[in-house]
Protein backbone atom coordinates (compact mmCIF):
# COMPACT_ATOMS: atom_id res chain seq x y z
CA UNK A 1 0.00 0.00 0.00
CA UNK A 2 1.31 3.45 -0.82
CA UNK A 3 0.27 6.60 1.01
CA UNK A 4 -3.17 8.12 1.43
CA UNK A 5 -4.38 6.95 -1.99
CA UNK A 6 -3.54 3.37 -1.05
CA UNK A 7 -5.44 3.71 2.22
CA UNK A 8 -8.48 5.13 0.38
CA UNK A 9 -8.28 2.30 -2.16
CA UNK A 10 -8.05 -0.35 0.53
CA UNK A 11 -11.00 1.18 2.38
CA UNK A 12 -13.13 1.30 -0.80
CA UNK A 13 -12.41 -2.34 -1.64
CA UNK A 14 -13.01 -3.54 1.92
CA UNK A 15 -16.34 -1.65 1.83
CA UNK A 16 -17.14 -3.43 -1.43
CA UNK A 17 -16.51 -6.82 0.19
CA UNK A 18 -18.71 -5.94 3.17
CA UNK A 19 -21.47 -4.57 0.95
CA UNK A 20 -21.85 -7.62 -1.31
CA UNK A 21 -24.45 -9.13 1.00
CA UNK A 22 -26.47 -5.90 1.24
CA UNK A 23 -27.97 -5.79 -2.24
CA UNK A 24 -27.46 -4.05 -5.54
CA UNK A 25 -28.30 -0.51 -4.40
CA UNK A 26 -25.67 -0.60 -1.66
CA UNK A 27 -23.07 -1.93 -4.07
CA UNK A 28 -23.80 0.75 -6.66
CA UNK A 29 -23.08 3.49 -4.11
CA UNK A 30 -19.44 2.36 -4.25
CA UNK A 31 -19.15 2.85 -8.03
CA UNK A 32 -18.70 6.10 -9.94
CA UNK A 33 -21.65 6.96 -12.21
CA UNK A 34 -19.65 6.11 -15.36
CA UNK A 35 -17.71 3.17 -13.89
CA UNK A 36 -16.73 0.21 -16.04
CA UNK A 37 -17.02 -3.43 -14.95
CA UNK A 38 -15.17 -5.89 -17.20
CA UNK A 39 -16.25 -9.53 -16.97
CA UNK A 40 -15.99 -12.72 -19.04
CA UNK A 41 -19.59 -11.95 -20.14
CA UNK A 42 -18.44 -8.60 -21.54
CA UNK A 43 -18.24 -5.01 -20.33
CA UNK A 44 -20.85 -3.25 -18.21
CA UNK A 45 -20.56 0.53 -18.27
CA UNK A 46 -22.48 2.91 -16.03
CA UNK A 47 -24.48 2.16 -12.94
CA UNK A 48 -27.58 0.89 -14.75
CA UNK A 49 -25.60 -1.75 -16.64
CA UNK A 50 -23.58 -2.65 -13.54
CA UNK A 51 -26.86 -3.07 -11.62
CA UNK A 52 -27.97 -5.64 -14.23
CA UNK A 53 -24.75 -7.59 -13.66
CA UNK A 54 -25.18 -7.58 -9.87
CA UNK A 55 -28.80 -8.70 -9.96
CA UNK A 56 -27.63 -11.96 -11.58
CA UNK A 57 -24.40 -12.18 -9.57
CA UNK A 58 -26.12 -11.81 -6.21
CA UNK A 59 -28.74 -14.38 -7.16
CA UNK A 60 -26.49 -17.01 -8.74
CA UNK A 61 -22.92 -16.55 -7.50
CA UNK A 62 -23.02 -14.98 -4.05
CA UNK A 63 -24.58 -18.07 -2.44
CA UNK A 64 -21.55 -20.07 -3.62
CA UNK A 65 -19.22 -17.53 -1.99
CA UNK A 66 -21.09 -17.12 1.27
CA UNK A 67 -20.16 -20.47 2.78
CA UNK A 68 -16.48 -20.75 1.92
CA UNK A 69 -14.98 -17.46 0.67
CA UNK A 70 -11.26 -17.26 1.36
CA UNK A 71 -9.16 -14.21 0.49
CA UNK A 72 -5.74 -15.37 -0.68
CA UNK A 73 -4.18 -12.04 -1.72
CA UNK A 74 -5.12 -8.41 -1.25
CA UNK A 75 -2.57 -6.11 -2.85
CA UNK A 76 -2.93 -2.33 -3.03
CA UNK A 77 -0.70 0.08 -4.92
CA UNK A 78 -1.97 3.67 -5.01
CA UNK A 79 -5.43 3.65 -6.64
CA UNK A 80 -5.17 0.01 -7.80
CA UNK A 81 -6.11 -3.13 -5.87
CA UNK A 82 -5.90 -6.82 -6.72
CA UNK A 83 -7.74 -9.63 -4.96
CA UNK A 84 -7.18 -13.34 -5.46
CA UNK A 85 -9.67 -15.55 -3.69
CA UNK A 86 -11.40 -18.93 -3.66
CA UNK A 87 -14.69 -20.43 -2.52
CA UNK A 88 -14.05 -24.16 -2.54
CA UNK A 89 -15.31 -26.48 -3.86
CA UNK A 90 -17.45 -24.55 -6.37
CA UNK A 91 -14.95 -21.80 -7.17
CA UNK A 92 -11.32 -22.89 -6.84
CA UNK A 93 -10.02 -19.50 -7.94
CA UNK A 94 -11.28 -16.01 -8.57
CA UNK A 95 -9.74 -12.59 -8.98
CA UNK A 96 -10.81 -8.97 -8.99
CA UNK A 97 -8.90 -5.84 -9.90
CA UNK A 98 -10.12 -2.40 -8.91
CA UNK A 99 -9.17 1.14 -9.83
CA UNK A 100 -10.45 3.56 -7.21
CA UNK A 101 -10.50 7.32 -7.71
CA UNK A 102 -11.66 9.76 -5.04
CA UNK A 103 -13.12 6.90 -3.01
CA UNK A 104 -15.24 5.41 -5.82
CA UNK A 105 -14.63 2.39 -8.00
CA UNK A 106 -14.07 3.61 -11.56
CA UNK A 107 -12.86 0.33 -13.07
CA UNK A 108 -13.40 -3.23 -11.86
CA UNK A 109 -12.40 -6.46 -13.55
CA UNK A 110 -13.63 -9.78 -12.26
CA UNK A 111 -13.12 -13.41 -13.15
CA UNK A 112 -13.87 -16.70 -11.46
CA UNK A 113 -13.46 -20.34 -12.34
CA UNK A 114 -16.72 -22.13 -11.59
CA UNK A 115 -16.67 -25.92 -11.23
CA UNK A 116 -20.02 -27.61 -11.82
Amino acid sequence: MTGARGKNTELAVRNYLKTLGQGTESILELYAQDAILLTPKGPFQGQEAIADFYEEYLRDTLPLLASSYSLIRFDVVGEAAYLNWSAEPSIPTGSDTFLVHEGLIVLHTTHLHLVN
